[in-house]
């Protein structure tokens, strides 16, 4: 089972790692392959913008955590943030078209 915890704890080790790097090497480009590849497993790239655009305020680095690890662990991350009938509406038929 994916935490939110762990979510929390990879995502401050992945900054870290790239922060430390000079962005113009290999490594770099890397390692911000392997945060997305961590950030986007389970849930697709495009839905969690979607749903940070839908709320009424920024997302923050805890609430990204929960739909990540909600999306790992197979919940429904649709329902983990308060979105209105629209957003939830659209999320809902682009789920059911992958």
């Amino acid at each position: 089972m994916v935490t939110q915890q762990y979510v929390l704890n990879k995502m401050a080790e992945f900054s870290r790692l790239i922060n430390q790097t000079p962005t113009d090497g290999t490594e770099y480009l890397k390692l911000t392959k392997a945060y997305n590849q961590f950030l986007y497993g389970a849930l697709p790239e495009r839905d969690f913008f979607f749903i940070a655009r839908r709320l009424d305020y920024p997302i923050t680095n805890e609430e990204g955590a929960e739909l990540i690890s909600g999306a790992y662990n197979g919940q429904d991350y649709i329902k983990v943030l308060p979105l209105d009938s629209e957003a939830l509406t659209i999320l809902k038929t682009r789920l059911k078209r992958q």
